[in-house]
């Protein structure tokens, strides 16, 4: 792996290791609020599974933004709002949603721009170019959208602190193994193609050579 790889792996290692604590910090609070609001509202029984994760939610986004670094972020990431509308097709937000469309464009963009290396483009800033636009195309198309609320659905489907833990790690896992397998199979169509545009070298010399060869026999013969 390159050092752009092993970099991403290891702060992404570092990010389910810090979000999985995070989580599990916060869940633990406000499953307390929640089961406190549950015995003294009376009209709990409209205060249905999805309203609690939503409920859950905005307190785990209150719960980061007291971090005064993690709300600068916040702050300026709302201000130019209009980039996430335009390379993810959504807006900026501190949700699991815009974490796994993230690391699914980011990781599509790397992937294509390997890909692109594949073929006969020799310009990196055309690479780069052709593998962004490829990436906001799918992004517009809200293919990351789609597979990002397949996969809270995942995250949501038991109540189970231990599930939705496993899974969000699993989730972060397979993500990483998209992106190296999709670099793997880069790697082995551009060996394959370094390979092949090797071997028509070779035969082409070789054809020189005998043209020469054959050139020099009929000079002589002539002679």
């Amino acid at each position: 792996m390159n050092k752009l790889t092993i970099c991403l792996l290891f702060s992404l290692i570092l990010l389910v290791f810090v979000v999985s604590a995070q989580l599990g910090n916060v869940e633990n609070q406000i499953e307390g609020a929640v089961d406190s609001i549950e015995n003294n509202i009376t009209k709990i029984k409209e205060f249905t599974e999805v309203s609690k994760w939503d409920f859950i939610g905005s307190q785990w986004k209150e719960f980061l933004l007291k971090d005064k670094t993690i709300a600068g972020i916040d702050a300026f990431f709302t201000k130019i709002n209009i980039v996430f509308v335009v390379l993810f097709a959504r807006d900026w937000s501190i949700s699991l949603e815009m974490l796994f469309v993230f690391l699914l464009w980011l990781f599509t963009a790397i992937s294509l721009y390997g890909y692109s290396n594949c073929f006969l483009i020799k310009s990196g800033f055309q690479r780069f170019l052709i593998a962004l636009g490829l990436t906001i195309v799918l992004a517009q198309a809200r293919l990351f959208y789609f597979i990002s609320a397949g996969l809270i659905k995942v995250i949501l489907y038991k109540p189970s602190p231990w599930w939705r833990s496993m899974s969000f790690i699993l989730i972060i896992v397979g993500i990483v193994g998209y992106f190296v397998l999709n670099n793997s199979i880069s790697r082995s169509l551009k060996k394959a193609r370094e390979k092949r545009d090797k071997e028509l070298l070779e035969e082409k010399v070789k054809k020189t050579e005998k043209f020469q060869e054959n050139m020099v026999k009929v000079a002589g013969q002539v002679k």
